[in-house]
């Protein structure tokens, strides 16, 4: 895992949020990811629990279901008492696994 340094993230003026307005009628992670990538979508934040759309919940319990997300940020590693990851996504392995052919 690489150092990732998620105030600096969340702070820079660049980053984006797709509003719950947006992702209605989504229905699964890949659907997600398809729609935000068209947004400029590149990292997911969940905390298990109050992730929009409620879907993206599942990849903080279960994140070996998803190979093409890319855990960068745990903060329990890092000490803090409020449990969040923050995953990049590899939009290559993505391809990918949309293709069938992941490896």
């Amino acid at each position: 895992m690489t150092n990732f340094d998620w105030l600096e993230y969340v702070n820079d003026p660049n980053v984006k949020s797709i509003l719950a307005d947006d992702i209605e009628g989504i229905n699964s992670v890949e659907d997600y990811i398809k729609f935000g990538e068209k947004s400029g979508l590149t990292h997911l934040v969940t905390d298990g629990k109050s992730a929009q759309p409620k879907i993206l919940n599942d990849i903080f319990y279960n994140e070996k279901n998803y190979p093409y997300i890319l855990k960068q940020f745990d903060s329990t590693e890092h000490g803090f008492k409020y449990h969040m990851k923050i995953y990049k996504i590899d939009f290559h392995l993505f391809e990918k696994y949309l293709e069938n052919d992941f490896r």
